[in-house]
């Protein structure tokens, strides 16, 4: 049987020309697939990466949706290997570390340019004796990096009318404090659906009643008490129990180990019911 790749010699040896795929137009899908490989996931610069088409032009599909960004053994893997000599492979290797140096800073320049549109939003429409920290706006920034600038500028408006204390015309620097966590605990909360967010009322609850250090710990007991039920409760049954049992039992306690105990002893009667302890 005649090999195929002997066949075709233009498939097998490759040169640094990449099809009819423009340079602008590869640094376009570069940044688009954030410098990782479609195939396997490897991202630069501990990979070389080339542009592809995912079908072949020949057969149909020629614009920026059907392009792709691969890893040189993927690529290979696709199109024969590609005939390089090692100062072409390091010349393309050095503007390509370029290229990625160039699209990270452009996304922290936009990161930046995000945050000052939430700052500015704080100050001109809600209070401007108010100076946001350094580390204030690390935590605004990652916000916008996880759940997007519009969910962050509506959480805004919640967190301040939840949050934001006075005294005299000031604004108090605990509750400045108190403000940029809530955003994100509006923001998780959102995220993670109902059952999320009867846990989340839930901390509330025991942080009213236990105080404010105390809130981690009950979450974390939440969680685990979930994750402990829920391969025998369907979602509906976890937030019914949340809002019933748990949070009428957890308004009228007032100590953080009578509630330790109360919780170890639900789970295992939640448990027993499904037959899952003796």
């Amino acid at each position: 049987m005649t090999n195929q790749k002997n066949n075709t010699p233009k498939k097998t040896q490759k040169t640094m020309s990449n099809k009819t795929i423009s340079p602008e137009m590869e640094d376009a899908i570069f940044r688009r697939d954030r410098f990782t490989c479609r195939e396997c996931g490897a991202e630069a610069p501990s990979v070389f990466l080339r542009a592809d088409y995912v079908i072949d032009p020949e057969h149909g599909g020629t614009d920026e949706d059907n392009l792709a960004t691969f890893c040189a053994e993927c690529y290979n893997q696709r199109n024969g290997k590609m005939i390089v000599t090692p100062l072409e492979m390091m010349q393309a290797r050095r503007a390509q570390l370029s290229q990625l140096m160039a699209w990270k800073n452009d996304n922290n320049r936009l990161g930046r340019d995000q945050v000052k549109i939430v700052k500015d939003y704080i100050y001109n429409r809600m209070f401007q004796n108010y100076s946001m920290s350094n580390a204030g706006e690390f935590q605004i920034e990652k916000y916008i990096r996880d759940y997007g600038l519009v969910s962050v500028l509506d959480k805004v408006d919640e967190a301040f009318f939840s949050k934001i204390k006075f005294k005299g015309d000031r604004i108090t620097e605990e509750s400045a404090v108190e403000f940029i966590k809530a955003i994100g605990a509006f923001l998780r909360v959102e995220q993670g659906g109902d059952l999320n967010k009867q846990i989340y009322y839930t901390g509330g609850i025991c942080k009213n009643n236990f105080g404010e250090y105390c809130k981690k710990e009950c979450l974390r007991r939440l969680f685990d008490y979930v994750r402990a039920l829920e391969p025998y409760y369907s979602e509906e049954e976890l937030i019914l129990d949340i809002k019933g049992t748990v949070q009428q039992r957890t308004k009228f306690m007032s100590g953080l180990p009578d509630w330790r105990a109360f919780m170890d002893n639900h789970q295992r009667e939640m448990l027993r019911a499904k037959g899952k302890l003796a």
